[in-house]
């Protein structure tokens, strides 16, 4: 029972999609609550099997051997963030958070196509969701603000900096992109 309640109990704070963020389908989120699980499958062979404990504790062990197997393959896409990223959009293409992280590491490597190829994505993923994330659209837009100015494109910087002032005119980052444009 102890360890069914630590499953349930574990699992709660999960199950409010609205507060684990945008991105709520993510195995971090059930590390805790397999711990339970994984306690639990040995203690009921142990308790309601005991006749076939031995076969069962071999199928078992190879069951964690497998899946220690799996979790060391999945762990290479955590090796750096545009690993996890790209790995996270080819199943989920349409994660705008991971097409603008992606192409906010790309405009740190200075590889700005990659870059406004992503923040574009952003503007296009947003536009085909149910729920818009304003939040999105408007770092998206200041991205590609800050990679025309990169390259010299001033006007074409200013009107995505002005396009995010008028979507989310509470925020200062676009009052400080169209600031330092001025300049």
């Amino acid at each position: 029972l102890f360890l069914l309640g630590w499953i349930i109990v574990t699992l709660i704070p999960v199950l409010n999609l609205t507060g684990v963020g945008r991105n709520v389908f993510t195995e971090r989120y059930l590390y805790i609550p397999s711990l339970g699980l994984c306690l639990l499958v040995p203690a009921l062979v142990d308790r309601y099997l005991g006749a076939f404990r031995k076969p069962a504790m071999f199928i078992l062990a190879g069951l964690a051997g497998l899946l220690s197997f799996l979790t060391i393959e999945r762990a290479a896409v955590w090796r750096d963030n545009q690993t996890l990223y790209m790995a996270t959009l080819a199943v989920s293409p349409d994660a705008s958070p991971m097409h603008l992280n992606l192409g906010i590491h790309y405009f740190r490597q200075r590889n700005l196509p990659a870059a406004r190829r992503e923040f574009l994505a952003v503007l296009e993923t947003d536009s085909k969701v149910v729920v818009r994330s304003a939040q999105d659209r408007y770092n998206a837009l200041l991205g590609l603000s800050s990679g025309s100015s990169a390259e010299g494109k001033l006007e074409e910087a200013w009107k995505y900096a002005e396009e995010a002032r008028h979507l989310m005119p509470h925020l200062g980052d676009a009052y400080r992109t169209l600031g330092g444009l001025m300049g």
